[in-house]
C-alpha cells in the first residue's frame, strides 16, 4: 500500500541520514564541563528557563488575543506573537535534545531549523493582510513556500550541502523580512501603540541576538555559554509583557 511505502521511505531517510550523526570534537568541547557545558548542568537549567519564559509569554499573548474588545488585526497580532514564541520554544527543545542524543543530532537540529522558519509566518501573514496590503502577500507566499521546502527536506533520503544551506539560512532570511515589515508597522503607528511596538521590537532584537550567540560559530570563540539563554529570556519577557500592556 502507498501509506506503508511512504512510511518505509521515512524510516529509510531517518535511518540512513539522520540516525548516524556524530558530534564533532568542537561540539564535544562545548559540552565537556558537567556544570556549565552546553545543555549540561546549570546551563541546561537556564535553557529550561528560556523555554518556560517563551511558553508563558505565548500563553499570555494568545489569551490576550481572545479579547472581544479589540480589533481583529490586533487579535491576530497577539496570536502571531504567541505562535512565534511557541515555535521558538519548540526550537530550543529540539536543540537541547540534539545536544544530548548524538545519533539524532542532525535530525533534531533540522527540526529546530524548521520551527524557527515557521515562527514568523503568522505575523508576516497578519501584517500583509491588515497593514501592508501593497505587498500583495508576496512575503507570505515566500515564507510558506520556504517552510514547506524545509519540512520536505527533513524526509529526503539524499544529503545535499546546498539544500542544507538553504534550510539553515531560511530562518535568518524570514526574520529579516519580518523585521523590515515590523519596522514599517512602527513607522505607521502613533502614540502608545508605537511605544508598545518599539519595546516589542527590542525584545525581538534580544531574541535575535541570543540566537546568534547560541550559534556554534560564536560559542566556539569562547564566549560564556550562560549569556545566550539570559538574553533569550529577557527578549521573551519583553515581548510578552509589553504586548500585554494597554
Amino acid at each position: 500500500m502507498i501509506i506503508f511505502r511512504l512510511l518505509d521511505l521515512v524510516k529509510f531517510s531517518f535511518k540512513n541520514i539522520f540516525q548516524n550523526s556524530r558530534w564533532g570534537d568542537d561540539i564535544k568541547k562545548l559540552m565537556e564541563d558537567p556544570l556549565w557545558g552546553y545543555a549540561r548542568g546549570y546551563n541546561m537549567l537556564l535553557w529550561i528557563g528560556v523555554v518556560l519564559s517563551l511558553m508563558i509569554s505565548a500563553i499570555v499573548l494568545i489569551n490576550r488575543g481572545r479579547r472581544k474588545d479589540i480589533i481583529i488585526s490586533q487579535k491576530w497580532i497577539y496570536r502571531g506573537f504567541g505562535f512565534f514564541l511557541i515555535c521558538f520554544g519548540i526550537t530550543v527543545i529540539f536543540y537541547l535534545f540534539a545536544y544530548n542524543i548524538e545519533p539524532y543530532f542532525d535530525l533534531l537540529k533540522e527540526c529546530g531549523y524548521t520551527f524557527s522558519i515557521i515562527a514568523p509566518i503568522l505575523l508576516i501573514l497578519t501584517i500583509e493582510k491588515y497593514m501592508m496590503t501593497k505587498t500583495r502577500r508576496f512575503f507570505s507566499i515566500f515564507s510558506i513556500g520556504l517552510a514547506i521546502f524545509c519540512i520536505i527536506y527533513i524526509f529526503l533520503s539524499t544529503e545535499s550541502s546546498t539544500l542544507r544551506t538553504i534550510t539553515q539560512s531560511g530562518a535568518p532570511v524570514l526574520m529579516l523580512i519580518f523585521v523590515l515589515l515590523y519596522i514599517k508597522v512602527i513607522l505607521l503607528s502613533i502614540g502608545k501603540i508605537r511605544q508598545k511596538a518599539i519595546i516589542t521590537f527590542i525584545g525581538l532584537l534580544c531574541i535575535g541576538i541570543a540566537i546568534i550567540l547560541d550559534s556554534e560559530a560564536v560559542m566556539l570563540t569562547g564566549i560564556p555559554l550562560f549569556i545566550a539563554p539570559i538574553v533569550y529570556m529577557i527578549g521573551a519577557i519583553l515581548v510578552g509583557i509589553y504586548q500585554k500592556m494597554d
